[in-house]
């Protein structure tokens, strides 16, 4: 868990001379279709910046690893769909 994020677990840290750079994904394992309520599959994942600041005098990033996830029911009008960053506190 992040500070600030309960619902996202932290998949990386890297620190070099640029700063500390965080990776983090959502907490759920498991998603279902908000269309018809079927479960989904991972189809994918894509990594998006989402704030860079400044913490203790250096430069900080946290990025979200961001998964795709697809319905399994055929013919259903979700398909594909990515997950959204959730909103911290």
């Amino acid at each position: 868990m992040m500070v600030g994020y309960p619902q996202a677990r932290v998949l990386d840290v890297v620190e070099d001379s640029s700063g500390v750079q965080v990776v983090l994904e959502t907490a759920e394992d498991e998603a279902r279709c908000g269309s018809c309520g079927q479960p989904a599959s991972l189809a994918g994942a894509q990594t998006v910046l989402g704030v860079v600041g400044e913490a203790f005098g250096r430069t900080s990033s946290v990025s979200w690893r961001l998964r795709e996830w697809a319905c399994e029911q055929s013919g259903c009008e979700a398909g594909r769909w990515v997950e959204v960053i959730p909103a911290g506190r």
